[in-house]
């Protein structure tokens, strides 16, 4: 439906702007010759000379009006070409027409950054996927980050990379990437480019090309204006739990800026990740108690959060058991005084998820001094029925129950 939408604006478009010219140019010869007409008897008869001349405007004239209808025709024999070239798409599904056209990597993009919300991300993710079998389209992809100026287009390209699009990435094209990341005229295009730089860092095998990518990424986080920016640099490095410790630094810096509460919370995340199983997230805890404002304290809860539910908690090789005492009480009773000072009820549904899993084991008498300090009512139903499940020995089924899933 949306095919043949498209291809009668396109006829309307051609026919319409042919046709006009043909009136406007039908018109001013007859202004013209009414003008001519008006004048009478008070026009001289033309001189010999000037009789040659004024056949020649008339040819001239009937010339002008056939280029046009030539024209005309012309855009209906491209008109009839485009059907045909667009027909087997009008049955398809509008993403699949988007995905498998022959239209250019920038128009793909361009036209999925249309799509509603629901279908965005899912559409780019797989394009992403496609473009990951194909290292050969890499120069198309970078060729669009590099020269695109259209900021819808250059998001969808951060995220046809994201999800792996980007396969093959020269050094030259490398150092291109580079620059843009730091000195780039878009906030877009930088996001776009640091995504890329991110994507060849994680693979880089030259020692000097790797410290600059990730110095150029420490920049980005710590230093760029630009929100979403930080958060492409942010979720990155969360999502491959980055150790570097100049990144690291960076990311501990960042989240002293006054970012949004979303891009805050993916720094928190980027910083719980490299840091959780070498302390089991002490440093968030410790920073957590530092914190002066209820969203920097929720945005390290959600960050603590993003490590313990996708991460193993650390392992303590030659620990006594008091030591090993000491450490988890001293654990639960963190846990315990970040979970009562997090205002966000969905970040604190998400730590009760974490106490069984990197945060763990969620005791029963843990379960009951949550719930006990719960304070939102569907919340806090949900613990007393995990409690009193773990109280009674039988299998907790702890995301069931805190996401009503069946």
């Amino acid at each position: 439906m949306r095919i043949r939408i498209l291809v009668a604006i396109l006829a309307l478009s051609l026919v319409g702007n042919l046709w006009l010219g043909l009136r406007s140019r039908s018109a001013g010869e007859g202004e013209q010759d009414r003008e001519s007409a008006s004048d009478g008897d008070r026009v001289a008869p033309p001189a010999p000379g000037e009789a040659a001349l004024l056949g020649r405007n008339a040819s001239d004239s009937s010339d002008s009006v056939a280029a046009l209808r030539a024209r005309l025709q012309a855009a209906q024999d491209a008109l009839t070409e485009t059907k045909a070239k667009f027909a087997p798409f009008e049955t398809m599904d509008p993403i699949d027409a988007i995905l498998y056209s022959g239209l250019d990597l920038s128009s793909k993009l361009r036209a999925i950054a249309a799509l509603p919300d629901s279908q965005r991300m899912m559409t780019a993710w797989k394009l992403g996927r496609d473009l990951a079998q194909k290292p050969e389209k890499s120069a198309e992809l970078l060729a669009v980050i590099q020269e695109t100026h259209d900021p819808d287009v250059l998001r969808m390209a951060a995220e046809i990379v994201r999800a792996g699009g980007l396969s093959a990435v020269p050094e030259e094209a490398f150092n291109g990437l580079l620059t843009i990341v730091q000195s780039g005229d878009l906030g877009e295009r930088r996001m776009a480019a640091a995504q890329a730089v991110a994507t060849a860092t994680s693979g880089q095998q030259n020692p000097a090309l790797l410290a600059r990518g990730l110095e150029a990424l420490a920049h980005a986080v710590r230093d760029d204006p630009d929100p979403q920016v930080v958060a492409a640099v942010a979720r990155w490095s969360a999502d491959h739990a980055m150790r570097q410790p100049v990144l690291l630094d960076a990311i501990r810096a960042a989240l002293e800026r006054p970012l949004p509460t979303e891009q805050r919370r993916l720094v928190a995340g980027a910083l719980a990740r490299g840091t959780f199983q070498v302390d089991g997230g002490q440093e968030i805890y410790d920073r957590w108690r530092r914190a002066d404002s209820p969203d920097l304290k929720d945005s390290l809860a959600s960050g603590l959060v993003r490590a313990a539910n996708s991460m193993s908690a650390m392992i303590h090789p030659g620990e006594t058991p008091e030591d090993r005492k000491a450490r988890v009480e001293k654990q639960r009773a963190d846990f315990i005084e970040m979970y009562r000072g997090t205002t966000d009820s969905g970040v604190r549904r998400e730590l009760v998820r974490g106490s069984f899993y990197g945060l763990g084991p969620a005791t029963a008498d843990l379960l009951r001094t949550l719930a006990n300090a719960e304070r939102e009512p569907e919340l806090k139903e949900k613990l007393e029925r995990l409690a009193a499940l773990a109280e009674e020995g039988k299998p907790v089924e702890s995301d069931r129950i805190l996401y009503d899933r069946k």
